[in-house]
């Protein structure tokens, strides 16, 4: 291809709820692509702040601003896929920071390997609360082929992913049953359609703020609740040909597999809430837990340390100690309590 108006149109989507204050810097790193074809489409889910206001003023630089009514984003980003003309879809996390090479080198990547349905990056992570900074990259492209290499977690971090339209159209996009998890559901699908990538580049910024997922315990355990929904649909899918969401919609939650898995991710957040201190989380966490009825050791120092708690002497260490030390030691690999 000679030029790089020969190479596929990407549409870039990126949906913002009530994120004015992140929107300048992250829409002007789109703006600073150095992609000539590309479409970029700015979703407004309904911000009651200043976001719509700042959003608009990127229209008269090419950007093309919807907003309307607030729909929740799976909903939100699955209509704004409808109405994009590019041949690739590149998803933009709010406030995260594309860097100006990001979209160029995806989509040429896309271009060489025609068996590659979607492809990822090396990432920077900002934590805008702790002040961490953390450099995720690998030192080779790593390839994901075949649906086990899916099933243990997402390699595919979601808003530094750019897909082929083609094949999201033919597993059916994302699915709104996943208001958590939306991405793990549509890997599972899409890696029927081919290999995903990974590639050896640090091409994004991506911040943790105090609103996002990882900052709160509620949203992270209904993460990886819908999470292990997602992975038991696809095992469903590869023995009967359909899912629970398939068949049931909004009853699958109703109907999912207790796991035993989730019961210990539950019960070693609810002790790493104990080391800072935040024992209403950690009494929530071991709810969650004690739901997957599972036996797990885990769970069970959980509930000895909240049953503690409540009597808990000003002598030895504190609460908090003791869970900073358990989650340290949960963290260890090869740890299998």
């Amino acid at each position: 291809m000679n030029s790089q108006n020969a190479l596929p149109k990407v549409s870039v989507v990126s949906v913002f709820y009530n994120r004015a204050n992140c929107v300048d810097l992250s829409v002007e790193s789109l703006l600073a692509q150095d992609y000539e074809n590309l479409e970029i489409i700015l979703v407004d889910d309904g911000s009651s702040d200043e976001t719509l206001e700042r959003l608009r003023k990127f229209e008269e630089r090419g950007c093309r601003v919807v907003s309307h009514e607030n729909k929740g984003f799976v909903r939100a980003l699955r209509d704004a896929i409808a109405n994009a003309s590019g041949h690739f879809i590149a998803i933009h996390g709010s406030g995260d920071v594309s860097y100006p090479s990001r979209i160029r080198i995806q989509a040429q990547h896309l271009v060489a390997h025609p068996d590659v349905v979607a492809v990822s990056c090396g990432s920077r992570y900002l934590n805008t609360v702790t002040g961490s900074e953390v450099v995720k990259c690998s030192q080779r492209t790593v390839v994901y082929s075949g649906l086990r290499s899916l099933r243990g977690r997402s390699p595919l971090v979601h808003g530094q992913a750019m897909f082929r339209r083609a094949d999201y159209d033919i597993v059916g996009g994302y699915r709104t049953f996943f208001v958590n998890a939306q991405d793990h559901d549509l890997w599972l699908r899409l890696i029927h359609r081919g290999s995903f990538a990974v590639l050896p580049t640090v091409l994004y910024d991506n911040y943790s703020r105090s609103d996002g997922i990882s900052q709160s315990p509620y949203k992270w355990a209904l993460q990886k609740a819908y999470g292990q929904i997602a992975v038991d649909c696809s095992e469903q899918r590869e023995r009967f040909g359909k899912d629970d969401v398939d068949m049931f919609g909004a009853g699958a939650a109703l109907i999912r597999r207790r796991s035993s898995r989730l019961a210990r991710l539950f019960a070693i957040r609810g002790i790493r809430s104990l080391a800072i201190n935040d024992v209403v989380a950690a009494q929530r966490l071991y709810t969650f837990a004690s739901r997957e009825r599972a036996l797990s050791p885990t769970v069970a120092i959980l509930k000895l340390l909240l049953g503690m708690e409540a009597q808990w002497s000003g002598s030895g260490p504190t609460m908090a100690e003791w869970g900073l030390r358990l989650s340290r030691r949960f963290s260890q690999p090869g740890a299998h309590w």
